[in-house]
């Protein structure tokens, strides 16, 4: 084996292994580069696996496993990963802990959407507290809150109980077998 100025690459003489090897890309349609990837892949995963497997007899840590998908089947599932703020990988294991009843799993883009509402919790918990001071509870004697003030604060509750419920009826119907 010798390698070139390109640290990603190997130069392998394969003697005569060469033309059957040849041979079998041509007939499964494959290059013979993308097959070498595949084959080398493929021993490393296994060692992995090996690996974990050993480690995983005590019960801990987690289990590596190989899914078999179409190139058409990588290439729309990892567009649903990506729409939904998920990497392919990440995707995968949310759809099957969901199917698996470990409930829905939450994306980035609905954990991003919680971490505005908590914001605009904080937001409306400070409203409440003017209101407070507003309506005499720091000494000041007891003094008439505005309605209108109230009935925005309670439009903003109203507002955000129903994003809220929203989001969790949307990852509801994402994880839902369709």
């Amino acid at each position: 084996m010798v390698t070139t100025a390109r640290p990603g690459r190997i130069n392998i003489d394969l003697g005569s292994y060469k033309q059957p090897w040849l041979d079998y890309c041509m007939r499964h349609g494959v290059k013979p580069n993308d097959a070498f990837r595949r084959i080398v892949a493929k021993l490393i995963a296994e060692g992995v696996r090996g690996a974990n497997e050993r480690s995983d007899m005590d019960g801990g840590g987690k289990l590596r496993r190989e899914i078999r998908l179409t190139a058409h089947e990588v290439e729309l599932a990892s567009r649903i990963a990506y729409k939904e703020g998920y990497s392919l990988n990440r995707w995968l294991t949310a759809v099957i802990l969901a199917r698996l009843g470990s409930g829905q799993q939450l994306g980035q883009y609905e954990l991003e959407a919680l971490g505005r509402s908590n914001l605009l919790l904080l937001s409306i918990g400070r409203n409440l507290n003017q209101i407070a001071k507003a309506a005499g509870v720091a000494n000041k004697g007891p003094r008439r809150v505005p309605d209108e003030r109230i009935a925005q604060l309670r439009q903003q509750i109203n507002d955000h109980v129903n994003a809220v419920a929203l989001l969790l009826a949307r990852n509801i119907e994402r994880w839902s077998a369709s």
